[in-house]
């Protein structure tokens, strides 16, 4: 049984190392590191370079385009039994191979889920703040895992790509893919495509992945101009998806999307935004007056204060409440 571990880079020269060692290290030994550095400006390409002493490691280097094309490019690289996912600040505990493996000669699985820690990384130090554990579970048929598709979609496990191992039958049967012209919620979208047709999966509570949470390197810290429309393509797919395969989630679904619309209203605010008040007013209204998010809206039970709360204001095109609340969210909370 042989492992593709994915690994994509941009701008990672201070910590690159630490995930390649993380795979270098491993227990199990047949395994193959795909690093695809995406156009990186800093010294990220020569400092991988460096740490190619093992013949299982292969390092590509493409222009900057984005984390889905990179992934996809490691995927057409790959020539492993599973498949798994690495971000470049981010790294694996030694054994997660070697109980990888064990799991799926057990239970012959095409997907399994694992828990992760969640480190903070300050003062060139990794802190484990937190082991995102639930309860084991086995899944014999697609349809044991739609029934406990709400439970994962809570504990946000439907999301990542890093906390999971996949089979590459499964992939390569279904043509799956990550969507290129999204920088925004691409692994979610990549899951959608493998979940109706996963027959065997489960959830094992070993913390197997390390998610490094570093001081102003983060999404929700970075502006992205076109947020809302990547926002909204991820959600028109995801959507029509879960409609069809699990109906049960709609509700919870979308208010999750009108969250994210919230977010996406923040992060006008965010530090390195580059527009001017006016600006941003435009791109609430443009937000308020989208016919996609009334719709939702309308159609949808909100659940939560916030959620319930920003509803109203949207359906009442209260803009300038809007603009208050994303202004004071941005500066008090984020």
């Amino acid at each position: 049984m042989k492992f593709s571990i994915i690994m994509p880079v941009y701008n990672a020269e201070n910590y690159v190392d630490k995930g390649i060692m993380s795979i270098v290290n491993q227990t199990y030994n047949n395994w193959e590191l795909i690093i695809i550095d995406d156009g990186s400006n800093d010294n990220t390409y020569n400092v991988c370079k460096k740490m190619i002493f093992d013949p299982r490691i292969r390092l590509f280097r493409i222009n900057n385009s984005g984390p889905s094309y990179a992934r996809n490019y490691g995927l057409d690289k790959s020539d492993g039994d599973y498949i798994l996912f690495l971000d470049s600040d981010d790294y694996f505990e030694i054994n997660a191979l070697n109980i990888l493996k064990g799991e799926i000669e057990k239970n012959n699985s095409e997907l399994i889920f694992f828990a992760n820690y969640t480190d903070k990384y300050k003062n060139n130090n990794y802190i484990i703040e937190k082991n995102n554990s639930i309860k084991e579970v086995v899944y014999k048929n697609n349809n044991d895992l739609k029934n406990d598709f709400i439970n994962l979609f809570q504990y946000s496990y439907i999301y990542p790509v890093w906390n999971k191992v996949y089979s590459r039958k499964i992939i390569d049967k279904y043509n799956v893919r990550f969507l290129e012209s999204i920088k925004f919620a691409e692994d979610l979208v990549f899951n959608m495509k493998i979940y109706p047709h996963i027959e065997k999966a489960q959830i094992i509570k070993e913390a197997l992945y390390h998610y490094v949470s570093r001081e102003n390197e983060s999404i929700t810290t970075s502006f992205n101009i076109n947020r809302f429309e990547q926002l909204n393509t991820m959600y028109n797919y995801c959507i029509t998806v879960i409609k069809k395969w699990c109906p049960k989630a709609i509700n919870l679904f979308s208010n999750n999307y009108i969250l994210e619309v919230s977010v996406c209203m923040n992060s006008l605010f965010n530090k390195d935004s580059i527009l001017k008040n006016k600006e941003r007013r435009t791109f609430i209204k443009h937000m308020v007056n989208d016919k996609r998010v009334r719709a939702v809206i309308k159609e949808t039970t909100l659940i939560g204060k916030r959620n319930i709360l920003i509803g109203k204001l949207i359906m009442f095109h209260q803009i300038d409440l809007l603009y208050m609340i994303a202004k004071l969210s941005r500066t008090s909370f984020r």
